[in-house]
């Protein structure tokens, strides 16, 4: 689920924010990103969620994040499609982004945006862009709300509308996430 509290200290975390969460390769299973930190000053070697052991090579990583991702985990669907983009493979990035983005993952809607706004591996279509950007920013996405308000200001895929624009940018800006919030507003 996005919007679980952390099994450790029952703070309220987002799923999707990968700077904010961290996700075990092992099991699945996430934490927020004190309680990482925390489990990293005290050394602490196996998962604290399964006491698995976490991969060691990035071979490894990547197996159980298939594997994860495999099983419907929406970060792990997210983290193989950026595998495949590295590996120049845009066909199963894009798959694998895809998965994630209809799940909700916020960061897949910005790789999805970014990749039809860009139109280098696929048809550039703005009304993807848009339909992505819009998804991930409705999840909370600083970075897919700032390129919304972008797309409101060109009319780049949707009629130009400045309050939507000025609207997605402070969202963004808000989060202090983006710089380029601060240049539309």
């Amino acid at each position: 689920n996005q919007n679980d509290d952390c099994p450790i200290c029952m703070e309220k975390m987002d799923a999707t924010d990968a700077l904010r969460v961290r996700h075990f390769g092992c099991c699945g299973k996430a934490i927020c990103m004190t309680c990482a930190i925390a489990t990293a000053k005290r050394k602490m070697v196996l998962c604290p969620m399964c006491r698995g052991d976490p991969p060691v090579t990035e071979a490894d990583k990547k197996r159980m994040q298939k594997e994860c991702a495999k099983d419907g985990h929406a970060w792990a669907q997210y983290n193989v499609g950026h595998y495949y983009a590295e590996e120049n493979d845009t066909r199963e990035g894009l798959k694998w982004y895809t998965r994630a983005g209809e799940r909700n993952f916020a960061a897949a809607g910005n790789e999805l945006g970014k990749i039809y706004q860009d139109g280098e591996t696929v048809a550039r279509s703005y009304e993807q862009a848009f339909h992505w950007f819009e998804k991930g920013a409705n999840a909370g996405c600083a970075d897919c709300q700032s390129s919304l308000g972008a797309l409101y200001v060109d009319g780049s895929g949707v009629d130009v509308d400045k309050s939507k624009a000025v609207y997605y940018c402070t969202l963004a800006f808000h989060k202090a996430q983006c710089n380029l919030a601060a240049y539309y507003l």
